[in-house]
Formats: structure tokens, C-alpha cells, sequence
């Protein structure tokens, strides 16, 4: 079940992530690739999501951290995975047209963008379809 699932390692290239997923797998741990194949197609775009990541069982997670770190993989202490708002924050301060606003404000301006384009699609459908 992918919501159970959490980053446990964060690499730039997928393939460094071969040898640490037969790791936990010979220890019967459970592990997945998320952005694997589009990291090792198109490197440029997974970069900016973080790079290929290494998910396991939150159940897991205590287990497949020691194991990594006892394994070298792992150097410092887990670091949480940055909620939405986190990510939406660093997203669009970024953004030249957005980075002179507060945060509140930033998620306003999106929100009625997206209804006003989600409006304005609904309006050209109906109007090209009759």
C-alpha cells in the first residue's frame, strides 16, 4: 500500500539505490522505487522532486534505517519529508512572479487560478460542444 509508505534514502541517480534495496530485500524488508524510470529517463525533472527515492513500510522504517546505516548508506539522522505546504512554499518562492508574497496569500493565488481555469474549461467545452 503506497500511503504506508516513506522515504528512507534520496539519491540523484536511481542506480545508486540498487545495491541499498538488496540490502533490505536480504533482510526481508519490503522496499519500492519512487521516480526510478523517470530519474534514469529524464534525470532533469526528478532532480526537482527530490531525485529517485527509496520507500519502505512505515512499520519497517526503524528497522531498514539501522540496517542502511549499520550498511554505510545512511551518515546522519533521519530528516522528516516535507509536508505539502513545505513543498508549496519552496516551489513557488522560486517563482519571480510569486516570491514578493506570504505563504497565505501564494496558496490564494493558486487556488483561484486553478478554479478560474478549471471555470474557463468547463465554459469553452460548452460552448464548443453546442
Amino acid at each position: 500500500m503506497m500511503d504506508n509508505r516513506v522515504t528512507i534514502i534520496t539519491r540523484i541517480n536511481a542506480s545508486e539505490l540498487y545495491v541499498p534495496i538488496s540490502l533490505l530485500r536480504s533482510r526481508g524488508i519490503e522496499c519500492e522505487v519512487k521516480n526510478g524510470i523517470a530519474n534514469q529517463v529524464t534525470p532533469m525533472y526528478t532532480i526537482g522532486d527530490g531525485g529517485a527515492k527509496l520507500l519502505v513500510d512505515r512499520k519497517d522504517y526503524e528497522i531498514a534505517y539501522s540496517v542502511l546505516k549499520e550498511g554505510g548508506f545512511i551518515s546522519r539522522e533521519p530528516i522528516e519529508e516535507p509536508s505539502f505546504i513545505d513543498s508549496f512554499d519552496r516551489f513557488t518562492s522560486k517563482n519571480p512572479f510569486l516570491n514578493w508574497s506570504s505563504l497565505p496569500l501564494r496558496l490564494a493565488i493558486f487556488v483561484v487560478i486553478t478554479i478560474m481555469v478549471l471555470v474557463g474549461t468547463i465554459f469553452l467545452s460548452i460552448i464548443y460542444s453546442a
